[in-house]
């Protein structure tokens, strides 16, 4: 009897055992389903915010500095589009075009000018203000290099951006031309060393080839995908690379030779732009050596004689 007894106790250990296990097991597959559901509403949700298609919407989502700037950078632009002759706006976009920058910042260029060029009186009347106890020339002085730098700032800062963007497409191009003739001697094309190219450099060189490759890619032909890139990037060794390519599509001469020769001839102008600089090293050292090094030099080497001398000794 106590046989029979344990045995049935056992079962029952069993059968409790397997349905608290079985219990466990769909309650964690029911919160994992629910995990799931939640998550995929949340990204939903996440999905239709950034999904807006009321302009009201989409204003409400940008920055508040973005939503207060925005008119009175549009009112300054309209203004400076319409002071600014033609040939002026022109320059401007080819200028954003070789900083790198899209054609459409030139409206936001045009309305800081024109702040620039509304801010400046005032910040000559507070220089010249805060410089009371100066004399009157060096207050003058002041409030002139404070219009000047109003007035110059901004359109220094863009040729500093073109220069640094320049020098950067100078050093990375030979690179770049390897990397493209490796590609075209394995036996890819002009258009898919391209892209084997853009995909394994990176840089302001190759973000140029991307936005080509792109226009190509687009349905533009090849002749009129690097003559945009001519525009944007406006350095002779690109013009001379684009010229190159264009002959060699109408004459049918082998591109990969052309790319070769093009890339030789980037290195020995890279290094012969190195050793001019290298040239110019002394003509610049001059003058800080005849301001700052030779006058000390000479009244410690001839001091003490021109003071025997003044002094009556001999």
């Amino acid at each position: 009897m106590s046989e029979l007894s344990g045995v049935s106790g056992l079962g029952l250990l069993l059968v409790v055992v397997t349905a608290l296990s079985g219990a466990g097991l769909l309650a964690a597959a029911g919160l994992v389903i629910l995990d799931r559901a939640d998550l995929r509403t949340k990204l939903r949700n996440i999905d239709d915010l950034y999904n807006l298609v009321d302009a009201r919407d989409q204003e409400i989502v940008q920055p508040v500095t973005d939503r207060l700037a925005a008119p009175v950078l549009g009112i300054l632009g309209r203004v400076g589009r319409k002071f600014s002759p033609a040939d002026r706006l022109e320059s401007i976009r080819v200028m954003l075009r070789r900083a790198g920058r899209p054609d459409g910042d030139a409206d936001r260029y045009l309305a800081i000018r024109v702040l620039s060029f509304l801010v400046a009186p005032f910040a000559a009347f507070a220089i010249y203000s805060i410089m009371a106890g100066f004399g009157s020339t060096m207050r003058l002085a002041s409030a002139g290099i404070a219009v000047a730098c109003c007035t110059v700032l901004p359109s220094r800062k863009l040729r500093r951006q073109v220069e640094t963007r320049e020098l950067l497409i100078r050093r990375q191009l030979p690179d770049i031309m390897d990397l493209l003739v490796i590609c075209m001697e394995a036996g890819l094309g002009f258009t898919s060393a391209v892209a084997r190219t853009v995909t394994n450099l990176q840089g302001e060189m190759s973000d140029e080839f991307a936005i080509a490759l792109g226009e190509m890619r687009a349905g533009s032909s090849r002749a009129d995908a690097l003559n945009g890139l001519g525009e944007r990037v406006q350095i002779p060794e690109v013009r001379a690379f684009v010229s190159a390519i264009r002959q060699a599509d109408q004459f049918g001469i082998s591109v990969s030779t052309v790319l070769r020769d093009q890339a030789e001839h980037m290195r020995i102008a890279r290094r012969q732009l190195a050793q001019e600089k290298a040239m110019k090293a002394p003509v610049k050292m001059l003058v800080p050596m005849v301001f700052c090094i030779f006058p000390p030099l000479f009244l410690i080497v001839i001091g003490p004689a021109g003071i025997t001398l003044a002094s009556g000794g001999f």
